[in-house]
């Protein structure tokens, strides 16, 4: 059995990276009770 510690758990800085720039670029949207998502490219 493997055991995990925290540093080995923690995501790459690619990742953050990516994770920041899809947060930055999307939005949703709520209209007439319905969310909708769009993209600020």
């Amino acid at each position: 059995m493997n055991i995990f510690t925290h540093e080995e758990t923690e995501p790459s800085t690619r990742t953050l990276n990516f994770i920041k720039e899809f947060a930055r670029t999307y939005r949703v949207m709520g209209m007439g009770g319905h969310h909708t998502s769009y993209c600020l490219n």
